[in-house]
């Protein structure tokens, strides 16, 4: 008989073996690529705040009676999202944003509390890490519900990170007031994720921003949420659609 045309058995056995270690091989890279989604996820989620603190609490003075502090955080997932965050952040090699770096100097009430106004623009600074370094205490206190530190650098470094992921975000302030030391800043945002699957990232709060009698640089920054954190987390795995764009 002639021989066949294919080569015969053995060679498709060989072209289907081939053809199911490609798709083995897809399934890899297609996993992979699955939990570098699922690292930027966590970056998002965890915002913007590094490790179980070692903080240098602010003087009792230098609090007022706002609303009562974000607890100390709690749950496995939330110190792991944090540390998943802040590795991810590292090794994309985010560049620096566009801070105003500057001495640290004083300020006056009223000027300071302008220069905060000009920190939630219309992408805030959580969110972009485009921060007046000169207004915040290079040792101030940062707190939200996945976990606490200490260090203006830090933050700013966590939010350049956050901000290559973040797209067509969208501020609405909802309160703004001054109680003693402290400027209470009530927000809500939404914004896209930069992954194929366009999660929203949104959540509401209300930031306390604790000022030096002195000086009126910001020695203290929480977040007292009134999102679930975990709806927050929960929310990124589900696919959804493009921000409608506000503003001309």
């Amino acid at each position: 008989p002639r021989p066949s045309p294919t080569g015969g058995p053995t060679l498709r056995r060989a072209t289907l073996r081939f053809g199911a270690e490609s798709s083995m091989a897809r399934g890899r890279v297609a996993t992979s690529r699955r939990l570098l989604a699922l690292a930027a996820c966590l970056l998002a989620a965890s915002a913007l705040v590094p490790a179980q603190p070692r903080a240098r609490r602010c003087p009792a003075s230098r609090l007022s009676s706002s609303p009562s502090p974000t607890p100390p955080p709690s749950g496995w997932w939330r110190r792991a999202a944090f540390g998943a965050a802040e590795a991810l952040g590292a090794l994309s090699g985010a560049s620096a944003g566009p801070g105003r770096a500057g001495p640290q100097r004083s300020w006056g009430r009223g000027e300071a509390v302008e220069a905060l106004r000009s920190e939630y623009g219309e992408v805030p600074f959580f969110l972009s890490g485009d921060m007046d370094l000169s207004l915040w205490d290079e040792d101030c206190r940062f707190e939200d519900p996945f976990n606490a530190f200490v260090g203006a650098a830090r933050f700013k470094r966590n939010a350049d990170a956050l901000s290559a992921w973040v797209d067509g975000a969208q501020l609405r302030i909802t309160s703004w007031r001054e109680e003693g030391s402290s400027v209470i800043v009530g927000w809500s945002f939404t914004s896209n994720l930069k992954l194929p699957w366009r999660p929203v990232l949104a959540a509401a709060a209300e930031s306390i921003h604790v000022l030096d009698p002195d000086h009126n640089r910001i020695v203290e920054y929480k977040e007292v949420w009134r999102s679930d954190p975990w709806d927050v987390v929960r929310r990124l795995a589900v696919p959804g659609k493009p921000l409608a764009r506000t503003g001309g």
